[in-house]
C-alpha cells in the first residue's frame, strides 16, 4: 500500500516537472514574440512616420515653387502694365496682349507644373496662354471643360474671385488638344493680381496643375506599403490622392472605405507646418505585419515542436 502511493508521489512530482519543462518554453516563446511583434509595429509605424514627412516636404517645395512663380508674374512689366491700362487707351490694349503673351510664353517650357497656366485680366474680360489669347474666355472653357461645372459657375468661381492663394480640389477636366480630346484630373490654383490689391481681384493668375504632379510624390506609401496618402485642405476637402483611379468621386468612396475599414488598414496623419494640409496615410496591415506573420509561424512551429518531442 504505501509503495503504490508512493509511485503516485514521484508519478506527480514527475508530471510536474515535465509540464513545468513544458510550458517554461512555451511562456517565454510567447513573451518573446510579443515583445518582437510590438517592436517591429513600433519601428514599422515610426518608418512610415518619416516617409510621409519626407512626402510632405516633398509637396511643399512645388508649392514654393509655386510661389517663387506666382512672385515672378507680379514683377512682369508687362502683366503690371495690362493690369493698370486705362479703359480709355484701348487702342494699346491689342499691343500689350501681345506683349503680355510674349513675356509669359517660356514658362510653359521651364517647368511642368507650369505647363498649363493662364491669367485671367478682369477689366477686359480676357485670358492670356503662353500660346494664344482669348478675349472670349468661353472658347477657352470649351477646349477646357470642367466636368460637374458650367461656364458661368467656371469664369465667376475661378477667373473673377479673389483669392489670396487657393487650391482648388482636384477634378476631372476635359481637354480639347489639337486632334484628340482626353480627361485629365486637375488641381486648380488661384493667385489674384496684384498681391498688394487687398481683396480686389485685377487679375487672376490660374494653374491647372495635373494632379500627377503632387501624387507621383507620394507613391512610396503606395509601393512600399500598399496604401494610399489622402491630402486635405484646412476646410477638410480631399485636395488630392494616389489612388489608382482617376475617377475623383471614386477616390472620395475610396478613402471613406479605407477608413471604415479598420481591421484592414493602419491611419497615419500629420499636417503640413507650410500650409495647414492634413496628410492622411492608409496602410495594409497585411503588409505591414509581414515581418510579424512571420515571426509568428516560427514560434508556432517552436511551439508544436516542444510539445511534440516533449
Amino acid at each position: 500500500m504505501f509503495d503504490y502511493f508512493q509511485k503516485i508521489h514521484i508519478f506527480r512530482r514527475f508530471l510536474l516537472s515535465y509540464v513545468l519543462i513544458l510550458i517554461i518554453p512555451l511562456i517565454a516563446s510567447f513573451i518573446v514574440y510579443q515583445i518582437s511583434v510590438n517592436r517591429i509595429v513600433d519601428n514599422a509605424t515610426t518608418s512610415s512616420e518619416k516617409l510621409l514627412k519626407d512626402m510632405i516636404s516633398a509637396v511643399d517645395q512645388k508649392n514654393t515653387e509655386i510661389d517663387r512663380f506666382i512672385y515672378q508674374l507680379h514683377y512682369n512689366q508687362e502683366v503690371k502694365q495690362l493690369i493698370h491700362r486705362n479703359a480709355l487707351d484701348e487702342n494699346l490694349i491689342p499691343y500689350d496682349l501681345y506683349q503680355v503673351r510674349d513675356s509669359i510664353g517660356h514658362y510653359a517650357y521651364t517647368n511642368t507644373l507650369f505647363s498649363r497656366f493662364y491669367i485671367y485680366f478682369n477689366h477686359i474680360d480676357t485670358i492670356i496662354t503662353p500660346e494664344t489669347t482669348y478675349v472670349r474666355p468661353k472658347d477657352f472653357f470649351e477646349r477646357h471643360t470642367y466636368n460637374g461645372m458650367s461656364y458661368e459657375e467656371w469664369n465667376e468661381n475661378i477667373n473673377q474671385k479673389y483669392y489670396s492663394s487657393y487650391y482648388h480640389p482636384a477634378t476631372n477636366v476635359t481637354i480639347k488638344r489639337n486632334y484628340d480630346t482626353g480627361e485629365e484630373v486637375v488641381i486648380t490654383y488661384v493667385k489674384s493680381l496684384p498681391l498688394t490689391s487687398g481683396h480686389s481681384s485685377e487679375a487672376n493668375v490660374v494653374i491647372m496643375i495635373n494632379e500627377n504632379e503632387f501624387t507621383s510624390l507620394l507613391n512610396p506609401i503606395l509601393t512600399q506599403y500598399n496604401g494610399s496618402v489622402f491630402v486635405y485642405n484646412q476646410s477638410g476637402d480631399i485636395l488630392f490622392s494616389n489612388t489608382t483611379t482617376n475617377n475623383v468621386a471614386t477616390q472620395h468612396e475610396s478613402m471613406e472605405s479605407n477608413l471604415d475599414e479598420n481591421d484592414e488598414f493602419m491611419h497615419i496623419e500629420l499636417t503640413s507646418e507650410q500650409n495647414g494640409w492634413t496628410y492622411v496615410a492608409s496602410i495594409s496591415k497585411d503588409r505591414l505585419m509581414e515581418d510579424v506573420n512571420h515571426i509568428k509561424t516560427i514560434n508556432t512551429v517552436a511551439a508544436f515542436i516542444t510539445i511534440f518531442v516533449g
